[in-house]
């Protein structure tokens, strides 16, 4: 099975939501909710925003899950 590389990251603060495609190796920090500018950043214990608030995992953790 291949990697996801979309995620829908949904802003806890508004709602919105977006499909956002992930990078394969890079690690994304933060992100800016389009909607209500509030800047979205890593939770403790979690490796990027999609593995926060994304609807999928980012690569690096599907590959991690797939071993």
């Amino acid at each position: 099975m291949g990697l996801i590389l979309r995620s829908i990251i949904q802003c806890p603060h508004c709602g919105f939501k977006v499909t956002e495609r992930m990078p394969i190796q890079d690690r994304v920090d933060e992100w800016v909710c389009q909607a209500c500018q509030q800047t979205l950043r890593i939770e403790e214990e979690k490796c990027c925003v999609f593995c926060c608030y994304g609807s999928v995992p980012c690569p690096s953790q599907q590959g991690k899950a797939a071993v």
